[in-house]
């Protein structure tokens, strides 16, 4: 049977009667009929025909059950959603008969199209478009299309072809992402904050008078979704104690994308407000089988990306994520491709927290995956749920690392010591605690770079390293005025590496020899150590092999081979 045309039927202005249109009245409803003959024998025929392909593909949300490791969330059928009891009421008979409801398809998951049917609650503007197609064109596969990714899994056909890729493990990723963002879309108040969350990543790309009409779109869009999200939780029930979140786990998907929206606009205030409501209700539904691994994994990273770029710990407790993660490590433990133990058991003995220590060494057994030599084969990943689950532990692994190093750094700072490697009941000095805390900030900075990175347009939008440099160079400041001569003797080389990485960073954003606070100390340090016997070489091929017992890869751009020797020269003189 041949497809009927379809013809796209223009709303007549006022005055224009049906003579003026380029299709008559008997057309239009001739026409109507035979669309709704039409969709009425697709959906008597939709069971014998849903395994075949349609000529025309159209991607449907994954159901929140898809989640990579929990399988099996109990999907309660609540009577009110989040923001839909703005949208429909079961008394308004006019718009709820059962010929509607028989015809209307399954919600769609865009393609960065705009609405013409009005299937969504949101009018798609050409703002909410534009938005839609970077989304879906540039900032999914953005993210995963990284450095880190590219030399563990290969490069894949280029950014582009991110979400169309069947083959590359991260494409896949990438594409729940974008289906579990899409199908947000389907409710009003979580289709407006997750429209907000990628308006805030879509401003700071745009001239400045497009940046600001984003932003106060982005406010719009975030203070009517706020509004309706009240507006369903006044509707619930009593529960007698239980938390109100919890009575309909869909708002807890509302709150994420409320937070998300938050952090991209950097609202601080909405950023501890539903950071600390959205880790409560998160933290409780996983105990209650009510919120996936998913969505774990994607609220900490929005946690992470804030609490890194703002320098606070994170909402969520990292030693929580770690208990409720530690079984996908154990089961990743038998299917990671195997790698050589020397790459990354023999960390630098200055790394004195135990904590610190297993972070380092993590952190080494996942970049060694990366370096020239030790990079498997594809398929030495074995099968896909073999592959998902590998990827889940690197990016799990990161996660927690994040958190982690921001708790150990500000308890550090505060006075809440930790256990240290040389006994429980020692107080460390003052050198002692400051080149940990060093540490801690380095690693943490150095992760974000190599795993982090997100740039459109040349644009890291993600970038969090200008705050943790700023603490890094002010925990440096103070451990060169208070450390002791044999402190900075004994702890030479975890100096060494912390200078060298605000170094790096100078290097890669291009500041000025002129401005720069990091290179002028990192030259000092080499200089003053050798000529104190300390070290016996200023050389790279020394320094090198030092960097590498902390972190250190030479794919990281720019490496330290092209710019070490030339800054240690340059400022021979110490300053």
């Amino acid at each position: 049977m041949a497809e009927t045309p379809i013809k796209i039927i223009f709303q007549l202005g006022q005055g224009q009667g049906g003579q003026d249109g380029s299709v008559s009245a008997k057309e239009r409803r001739s026409h109507a009929a035979r669309i709704g003959r039409l969709g009425s024998t697709q959906a008597a025929g939709s069971t014998m025909n849903k395994n075949q392909p349609s000529k025309h593909t159209v991607r449907y949300p994954a159901p929140r059950t898809q989640a990579l490791y929990r399988l099996s969330v109990r999907k309660p059928n609540y009577a009110s959603s989040s923001g839909s009891g703005s949208k429909s009421n079961a008394s308004d008979s006019s718009s709820s008969s059962d010929e509607e409801r028989q015809l209307t398809p399954p919600p769609l998951v865009l393609n960065g199209n705009s609405d013409p049917f009005a299937m969504l609650p949101i009018i798609i503007t050409p703002l909410v478009n534009q938005c839609l197609t970077f989304m879906r064109e540039a900032l999914y596969p953005s993210i995963y299309y990284n450095s880190f990714f590219r030399r563990l899994y290969g490069s894949s056909h280029g950014p582009i072809n991110v979400l169309q890729d069947n083959t590359w493990l991260p494409a896949q990723t990438a594409r729940q992402d974008w289906e579990t963002a899409a199908g947000s879309l389907t409710s009003e108040g979580q289709a407006l904050a997750c429209i907000a969350s990628f308006l805030g990543n879509m401003a700071p790309l745009m001239p400045e008078a497009g940046r600001l009409k984003i932003r106060r779109e982005a406010l719009i869009y975030t203070t009517k979704s706020s509004q309706l999200l009240r507006r369903s939780l006044d509707k619930l029930p009593d529960a007698g104690g239980k938390s109100v979140l919890l009575r309909d786990p869909s708002l807890i998907t509302h709150v994420f994308w409320l937070f998300r929206a938050a952090v991209f606009s950097e609202n601080k205030s909405s950023v501890a407000v539903h950071g600390k409501v959205l880790a409560h209700s998160i933290m409780r539904g996983f105990d209650e089988g009510l919120v996936d691994h998913l969505m774990i994994i994607q609220a900490i990273n929005a946690d992470c990306d804030d609490a890194t770029k703002f320098m606070r710990r994170t909402h969520f407790d990292p030693d929580w994520y770690r208990t409720i993660i530690q079984p996908i490590w154990a089961m990743a433990e038998y299917i990671l491709p195997p790698i050589p133990e020397a790459a990354y058991v023999n960390i630098n003995p200055t790394i004195e927290i135990p904590e610190v220590q297993e972070i380092f060494i993590n952190s080494l057994r996942q970049a060694a995956y990366c370096e020239d030599g030790m990079q498997v084969p594809h398929e030495a990943w074995g099968p896909l749920e073999q592959r998902q689950l590998a990827f889940a532990w690197f990016v799990t692994q990161s996660e927690y690392t994040m958190s982690k190093l921001l708790q150990i750094y500000f308890d550090l700072r505060d006075g809440n010591y930790v256990p240290y490697q040389t006994g429980a009941q020692q107080t460390p000095t003052p050198g002692q605690r400051l080149t940990q805390m060093g540490l801690a900030l380095g690693l943490l900075y150095y992760v974000r770079v190599l795993g982090h990175e997100t740039k459109i347009n040349g644009q890291d939008i993600r970038d969090s390293s200008p705050e943790i440099i700023r603490h890094l160079r002010s925990t440096m400041q103070q451990m060169s005025v208070i450390a002791t001569e044999d402190e900075k003797q004994h702890y030479r080389e975890a100096h060494a590496w912390v200078y060298f990485l605000g170094a790096f960073e100078e290097e890669r954003k291009g500041i000025p020899p002129t401005s720069t606070w990091f290179q002028r100390r990192l030259a000092e340090h080499v200089n003053v150590s050798r000529e104190k016997g300390w070290n016996t070489s200023s050389s790279w091929i020394e320094y090198r092999r030092i960097f590498r017992t902390f972190l250190y890869t030479d794919w990281a751009y720019p490496s330290g081979f092209a710019w070490f020797d030339r800054i240690v020269t340059m400022h021979a003189t110490p300053v």
